[in-house]
């Protein structure tokens, strides 16, 4: 696949799955709050780990935009976003990444070969 090809499907992926994730979150929200779902998620072992996974995510995903962002605020901002709206703000984040910095991803994928 060409390093375009490469990139259009990272854009495309991230863009369907930002439309699958706000379909969930709004779905989600018709039923009950987070603050309902957060208490069912700590009331299990397994729920406790699945936010420590999202969580590490998060943690990773806020590293990369530290790199990314040129201005302090900048980075609290999106970090912000990120934390009260999830992983919406990550796939959002790496579609505005990929197409205001097509050519540096491009290098990127072509030294990757």
């Amino acid at each position: 696949m060409s390093v375009q090809g490469r990139l259009y499907l990272i854009q495309g992926l991230c863009a369907a799955f930002g439309v699958v994730l706000l379909a969930a979150i709004i779905w989600a929200a018709a039923d009950s709050t987070v603050v309902d779902g957060l208490r069912y998620l700590a009331g299990d072992r397994w729920g406790i780990v699945t936010l420590l996974d999202v969580y590490a995510g998060a943690l990773v995903v806020a590293m990369l935009m530290w790199l990314c962002e040129r201005r302090l605020i900048t980075w609290i901002i999106w970090v912000l976003a990120l934390l009260c709206l999830g992983h919406l703000v990550s796939v959002l984040y790496v579609l505005l990444l990929t197409w205001r910095r097509r050519q540096a991803f491009e290098s990127i994928l072509v030294s990757m070969r």
